[in-house]
């Protein structure tokens, strides 16, 4: 349990970190830095243990997984400098709610009440929460609840590459993940809130940036080994202290604390996902997603 409450944490400090940096470094920069570094760190230690990289090759279901969840990152990233860190945090932590109906769809069985009930509750305290056209801004909330869908997409895949070691998926998503990532930087696809700022503290500035990647990585990192280690609803469970360490963070570093709605928004999305990872659907074709949706 402690690797998955240190991964919850770690995420929440890249989230406020790429929140930090967001009117310094372009967001597309921040997620190429996010991948970057994680890419590096895999691909050493798959090399290191003799393990193949499989990149490029590999089936429809790892390209499927990198590529859905390469674009989740982008859609991640932009939200996190468009919105409060726990604001992006809460709606990509509704993934696992996505799974379950996507999952059902695609095994061509219908979703059942239950599911359909947390998600709809969820979505309610989404729709609470951030008051669209009011509180939150409609294009960033929907980039979010887009990636939220995505990373589903993506887990889903993940669940269909068990013929290929557990480095040798992960390095060919955060490869994947990084020309994804990189080609969005290479061909501008939108521009920065402001230039980058190359001033006296430059320094700081890309120490932040770096600070992404490394957090990112860390939690990665013990977000696997949690999931290893235990069962997969507890676990989950314990990610979802993600939403508390991002509310912290806003209200500390960034003075945008949830306000009462926000709150009570939250509760509804945390009770929703809460019942999703104490009694799991018992035919569910995948572990539930962690909860940690800024990873």
């Amino acid at each position: 349990m402690w690797q998955m409450a240190m991964a919850a944490l770690l995420f929440s400090v890249m989230g406020a970190a790429a929140h930090g940096v967001r009117e310094t470094w372009p967001w597309p920069v921040v997620a190429f830095t996010r991948c970057a570094v994680m890419a590096g760190v895999v691909v050493i230690v798959a090399w290191w243990r003799g393990i193949p990289l499989v990149f490029p090759g590999g089936g429809w279901a790892l390209w499927a997984r990198g590529t859905f969840g390469g674009v989740a990152l982008l859609c991640t990233f932009y939200s996190l400098s468009r919105l409060p860190v726990a604001d992006t945090v809460v709606i990509f932590a509704l993934s696992p709610l996505w799974i379950t109906l996507i999952a059902a769809l695609l095994d061509r069985h219908p979703p059942s009440v239950r599911q359909l009930g947390l998600l709809a509750a969820a979505l309610g305290g989404v729709t609470i929460m951030h008051r669209p056209g009011f509180h939150t801004p409609l294009v960033p909330l929907g980039v979010a609840l887009t990636g939220s869908v995505l990373v589903a997409v993506a887990m889903i895949s993940l669940s269909r590459t068990g013929g290929f070691h557990p480095l040798s998926v992960v390095a060919h998503f955060s490869l994947t993940a990084t020309v994804i990532s990189g080609t969005a930087v290479l061909a501008g696809v939108v521009s920065s809130p402001s230039p980058c700022a190359w001033s006296d503290q430059m320094t700081a500035s890309m120490l932040s940036l770096l600070a992404v990647g490394i957090t990112g990585t860390g939690g990665q990192l013990f977000m696997t080994a949690a999931y290893q280690a235990g069962k997969p609803g507890p676990v989950a469970l314990v990610g979802l202290s993600q939403m508390l360490w991002a509310a912290l963070f806003d209200a500390v570093l960034f003075d945008q604390p949830p306000d009462a709605w926000g709150w009570v928004g939250m509760a509804i999305i945390a009770a929703a996902l809460g019942s999703r990872f104490a009694l799991p659907e018992p035919t569910s074709p995948c572990p539930p997603s962690p909860a940690a949706g800024t990873g």
